[in-house]
């Protein structure tokens, strides 16, 4: 986090015309532009509030450009910017929601830009500051939860994902804190629902933990919903002893999600359900980095990232960008604990270990723990041996080669690749 005084955005713009030109006109219509001069103009107001383009740059590859209802025919392809915009810090203000909008608002209906993409932010210190939340627990509070003092935190979501009643799901958690995993959590679309009551359901899985002795395991609750359910729901695990609640942020709002963490001392753990709406696009959007950052600073302990080989379209330099963004701790707040999920199996431990090179991880198996042949039990002992033998550096069938239930799991999930 950097004392400067400007937010800086880079962008990806595809311009089908001059692109020092195209970002004149996003820097404008971003801060203290519009399409023609009007009165109150001045070159001294536009020193102090205008933005202004840093850099633009080549990328060398091309685009086939948005959708314009004003154009005939077949989109063109044109080339693609790297363009580098600076906002200064009094057009920001003190809240995660204005930052957004001024570095991510209407530039993407420009018809001067046949496509654009918000990369990347740098956040001075000073603006991030102003809507920082604290964030209690972090990377070092989830491990101190889940005592898991070294290593990364295995986790698994309730499968079947939705169907389950909450006998059936406090029966299945005590299956897995028995069998030693860190943590368990609700899936996005199991929240409170007629046939599964939220907080019934933390009463009953609370009370598995509880004559289980409360073992490192931690269970996350999906307590998404208006910002006042999420706030009862939030007091009523931390009466009962629970630590941790998860939320699906991009429904409920950055400021929903701010105001949760002023009011509740539990883990929060964010989910990004329904991100891929606006950043699987490679002509318009915004990256999953952007946001990772804006979490950290509003407090979120953990933060949901994605997985690699798993069943959705991200690639790897784009999950560990976010990696690095929850990672990078700072004098205004500390690190985030990325969350890997998605088709998680022992399959993906090495090569994850290697590419985001951090033991500080939250690895969610669903069908990667509950689909081993010998149950989830053997799916959890199995996940672990994978991990730790990621982090020793040891071959993983060297080690299967004297654990049954890691050769189980291999030749298993090796066969639904």
């Amino acid at each position: 986090m950097s004392q400067q005084e400007h937010v800086v955005a880079r962008y990806s713009v595809a311009v089908d015309g001059n692109p020092d030109e195209a970002a004149s006109v996003l820097a404008g219509e971003q801060s203290a532009g519009t399409f023609t001069q009007v009165a109150g103009d001045s070159p001294e107001l536009q020193h102090v509030f205008g933005a202004r383009v840093e850099s633009v740059a080549a990328t060398g590859r091309s685009r086939v450009a948005a959708r314009d209802y004003g154009r005939e025919g077949s989109a063109p392809s044109v080339p693609e910017y790297d363009v580098r915009i600076a906002f200064p810090i009094g057009n920001v203000g003190a809240s995660a929601s204005h930052l957004m909008t001024v570095i991510a608002g209407n530039l993407f209906e420009l018809r001067t830009l046949a496509g654009v993409r918000l990369e990347d932010v740098e956040i001075p210190a000073v603006t991030a500051r102003s809507f920082h939340q604290r964030m209690p627990h972090g990377v070092g509070g989830s491990r101190e939860a889940m005592r898991r003092t070294t290593g990364p935190m295995l986790g698994t979501i309730v499968k079947p994902s939705i169907g389950l009643d909450n006998g059936q799901i406090a029966d299945l958690t005590g299956v897995l804190a028995g069998a030693g995993l860190d943590l368990v959590k609700d899936d996005e679309l199991n929240g409170d629902l007629p046939h599964a009551p939220l907080l019934d359901r933390v009463d009953r899985v609370q009370a598995v933990l509880e004559a289980q002795g409360n073992p490192g395991t931690q269970y996350a609750y999906n307590i998404t919903g208006t910002l006042e359910q999420m706030k009862r729901a939030a007091d009523h695990i931390e009466s009962r002893g629970g630590t941790t609640a998860m939320v699906v942020v991009p429904w409920v709002g950055l400021e929903a999600f701010a105001e949760l963490r002023r009011h509740t001392s539990l883990v929060l753990q964010a989910h990004r359900a329904g991100w891929g709406a606006l950043d699987r696009s490679a002509d318009v959007g915004i990256s999953f980095r952007v946001y990772a950052r804006v979490l950290r600073m509003l407090g979120a302990d953990q933060v949901h990232v994605g997985g690699l080989r798993s069943k959705f379209w991200e690639h790897a330099e784009s999950i560990s960008g976010s990696v690095e963004a929850l990672s990078c701790a700072d004098d205004v707040a500390p690190a985030s604990l990325p969350v890997l999920s998605s088709a998680q199996t022992v399959l993906t431990a090495a090569e994850s270990f290697a590419t985001f090179n951090t033991e500080d991880l939250l690895v969610l198996a669903g069908g990667g723990i509950h689909g081993h042949p010998g149950g989830p039990e053997a799916g959890v002992r199995s996940l672990r041996l994978a991990w730790d033998a990621a982090v020793a550096g040891t071959p993983l069938d060297q080690v299967a080669a004297e654990e049954p239930e890691l050769a189980a799991a291999i030749e298993h999930f090796s066969e639904r690749s």
